[in-house]
């Protein structure tokens, strides 16, 4: 049976809200016309119409729709972004060609709706650890980054669960966050398949959040990059979150969270 280990692990994550454009799609609406009666009669014109708007498709045609929505003009077509835009008025732009009757805003073919965007403000991250060893505090972006949850403030003993990779359901998680040891980078393989099998065991296990110990070798340019990521400079998490938050510390961050829950930090 694991050693278990336990200290007092307080997180608090600022997160702003702020509304935003979303993407931008067409509506698609009908050509007008007069219907032929009856019902053989209305199929077939249909059919007919359906197998001559077929024939007019080619691969070339294909080819230069896809290449134009994928080219570097739309820049990635980002929610919401520049890019959508422009993509969103080429695809109106066709509609309209087409003959498609709007059913858009305002009698267009654009229909706009708001999105949430969150982010992290980086400055009110916190993390601090409580044990019989001390105390201990991380600093966002240098010792740690985050993966925002639902949960905004997480306070619970922690528990050392192992290693990611090996990670299985365990009644001793439950209430409690689950600490994992995460070997390699996200160059390796392994890498994204460990924190899936280890986040799978702690939200079946009850775990009110994650802290993945990272590897002593993972690049700590990497650790600023993602954190950055996540703050309010970039604020490219868009929707609500959902899920456990995860903590990722850097191998000296855990080790001084080993050092605060009084026990020797060899295994991190």
């Amino acid at each position: 049976m694991m050693n278990r280990r336990y200290f007092s692990f307080l997180a608090f994550l600022a997160i702003t809200g702020c509304a935003g454009t979303s993407a931008q799609f067409g509506t698609i609406g009908s050509t007008s016309g007069e219907p032929e009666s009856g019902i053989a009669a209305a199929q077939a014109t249909a059919t007919n119409g359906v197998d001559a708007a077929a024939a007019t498709i080619t691969p070339e045609d294909v080819y230069q729709r896809i290449a134009l929505l994928a080219s570097d003009e739309m820049a990635g077509r980002d929610t919401p972004s520049p890019g959508l835009d422009r993509a969103a008025d080429y695809i109106a732009g066709e509609f309209e060609r087409l003959g498609l009757q709007p059913a858009g805003d305002d009698g267009s073919y654009i229909q706009r709706y708001a999105l949430q965007k969150r982010a992290l403000i980086a400055d009110d991250v916190r993390v601090a650890a409580t044990g019989p060893g001390g105390n201990a505090s991380l600093v966002f972006g240098s010792d740690f980054f985050v993966l925002p949850g639902a949960a905004e403030r997480v306070r619970a003993d922690a528990v050392y669960a192992g290693r990611a990779g090996s990670a299985e359901t365990d009644e001793a998680l439950r209430g409690n966050i689950a600490v994992y040891e995460l070997p390699g980078s996200p160059q390796d393989p392994t890498f994204n398949q460990a924190i899936a099998r280890a986040s799978q065991a702690a939200e079946e296990s009850g775990a009110v959040a994650k802290i993945f110990v990272l590897d002593a070798a993972f690049p700590a340019p990497l650790i600023r990059q993602t954190a950055e990521h996540f703050s309010l400079s970039t604020g490219l998490q868009v929707g609500e979150t959902k899920g456990l938050p995860a903590y990722f510390v850097s191998a000296d961050a855990g080790a001084r969270l080993a050092a605060a829950a009084g026990f020797d930090p060899a295994p991190l």
